[in-house]
């Protein structure tokens, strides 16, 4: 591979006089070794090349040397620039860098490697080392070749982050130098303070909280806040058995308990509920827990569960739900009287009108006894629901009807009835006026729109309105009518009178429409109130 070499050069080396080449050279063993051969051309007093003299020396080890050098340089090299980590080079006497790595330019954000050159590496810190520091860590150095700290330093734009800095004396050529490398760690520092943090809510926070081998269903850990619930001792519940805490009696066992609280969570990775538990001493108590499913690089799979001792707010919770079931009672018994007391005013009533011989006298008692039937009626209702607080209209209209038919005598064959009443609830203040609304239009209709025993038409709407917050009680009839000329607002009528005073009651206003038959539409907000 190398006469080419020589035979292209040495005709223009010649030429200046001299020539030197290193080539290889195959020896009679058949090796082949280095030779560094050097020669000068020599002229007669013509001018004339006549010959030429030099010398051949073979420079094997010499070129092996430096083959090893180029190798280890590039070695070095490889190493100091493809670390992640930021490395320099510093002399050991005066402390300064006198090299670095492209990642110490990357990770203290300078413009270029100039920028970090002959510079104390310390300057670089947010807290520089005192003289007394730097002799100390010196003098680690000299004894034991190696020393490292944990620092927080500020880059060149103004970035903190935290560095495990780490100087070993290494020597090169019989000099020595300290390799700095420093390594950043501002994410496991973060993660320390998390812990540490987490550490200390843990220890106490105000619930109990403690971690559940799913294998063998054992306490690993429990923190003071939960032992002291449980009457332990700080650590005296670690590796017990969690069936310990959970209270057993005659229908079920507390490894039942155990079994299926862990069922839930498995299957959901969650779980909150309350669990009846008993502590060091024996004595029950309730807890309200959140339990979740979590993978512990220690442990295995655990159940952390967080657990609040709940016993005060039971017996709370057990008192009001007592008292609560008792004013239901007693607000049960309350319209069941309200209604009694009102069937006798209406038996009143109903014996006066038939012990009466004037007529007029008849119908105005049996008007007034309608009325008292209707507000009855809406106690009755109240009465008999699960809420206390409302009723449902829809059921309350045909009931009233019926009464008002029976009481008037009048068959369905001979006036029908039609609904279109929605399950509207109604709160008592507004129901007991819609139902005397109802019952003086029903009322009317049936004394006064079909004479003479004529067959009609009632229809009755109950209806939601579009924007929800309002009502519509309709009334209609194919009755005689009422003339055009007929003004509501100035009527004699007791039981129009009467209407409109229950409409402004409501807050409702209220259409007439005498084109065919009789049309009465009350419209008006919706007053629900949930209790």
């Amino acid at each position: 591979e190398d006469i080419n070499l020589i035979l292209q050069e040495l005709p223009q080396r010649l030429k200046r006089g001299n020539y030197s080449f290193e080539y290889r050279f195959r020896h009679e063993d058949g090796t082949y070794r280095w030779l560094l051969d050097e020669g000068k051309l020599i002229r007669d007093e013509m001018g004339e090349p006549i010959e030429v003299v030099g010398y051949f020396v073979d420079i094997s080890d010499r070129k092996q040397a430096e083959f090893a050098l180029s190798r280890s340089r590039e070695l070095k090299e490889a190493i100091f620039n493809e670390s992640t980590d930021a490395l320099f080079l510093v002399d050991p006497e005066t402390g300064l860098t006198f090299d670095c790595n492209q990642s110490a330019v990357n990770l203290f954000e300078a413009a270029s490697e100039n920028e970090l050159i002959n510079i104390e590496g310390h300057t670089l810190q947010k807290s520089r080392f005192t003289p007394a520091e730097l002799a100390n860590i010196n003098q680690a150095i000299n004894q034991y070749g190696v020393w490292s700290k944990e620092v927080e330093y500020i880059t060149k734009k103004g970035k903190h982050f935290w560095g495990n800095l780490a100087v070993k004396r290494i020597h090169i050529a019989d000099r020595a130098i300290n390799l700095v490398r420093v390594t950043d760690i501002t994410a496991r520092k973060q993660t320390e303070k998390d812990i540490k943090l987490q550490a200390v809510i843990t220890r106490n926070m105000a619930e109990g909280i403690c971690l559940v081998s799913v294998t063998d269903g054992r306490i690993v850990y429990a923190n003071p806040k939960f032992e002291q619930m449980f009457g332990y001792e700080i650590g005296e519940l670690n590796n017990q058995p969690v069936r310990i805490i959970n209270h057993a009696d005659n229908e079920v066992e507390a490894d039942q308990v155990r079994q299926l609280i862990t069922q839930k969570i498995l299957e959901n990775g969650e779980y909150t509920y309350q669990v009846y538990n008993v502590k060091k001493d024996g004595t029950p108590f309730w807890c309200q827990a959140t339990t979740s499913r979590f993978d512990h690089p220690d442990y295995g799979t655990v159940l952390v569960a967080v657990q609040q001792d709940i016993t005060v707010q039971k017996q709370t919770q057990d008192q009001l739900k007592a008292s609560l079931k008792e004013k239901e009672v007693l607000l049960k018994e309350i319209h069941h009287r309200v209604k009694n007391n009102l069937q006798i005013v209406s038996s009143l009533l109903q014996m006066q009108s038939r012990r009466t011989k004037d007529q007029d006298v008849a119908l105005v008692l049996q008007d007034s006894q309608n009325r008292i039937a209707s507000i009855a009626l809406v106690h009755e209702k109240l009465y008999r629901s699960e809420n206390l607080a409302q009723i449902d209209f829809a059921q309350y209209v045909p009931d009233l009807i019926t009464h008002l038919f029976d009481s008037y005598n009048i068959s369905s064959s001979q006036v029908r009835i039609s609904y279109q009443v929605e399950d509207i609830p109604l709160a008592i203040d507004t129901a007991i006026p819609c139902g005397l609304i109802l019952n003086e239009l029903v009322s009317n209709t049936l004394k006064y729109a079909f004479p003479e025993h004529h067959n009609g038409e009632i229809e009755i709407k109950f209806k939601r309105n579009l924007d929800n917050n309002s009502l519509t009680l309709l009334v209609r009839d194919n009755g005689v009518g009422i003339p055009k000329s007929f003004d509501i607002e100035t009527t004699t009528s007791l039981g129009l009178t009467l209407v409109l005073g229950l409409v402004d009651q409501i807050d409702g206003t209220l259409d007439l429409n005498c084109d065919s038959g009789t049309e009465f539409t009350i419209t008006f907000s919706n007053k629900l109130r949930t209790r």
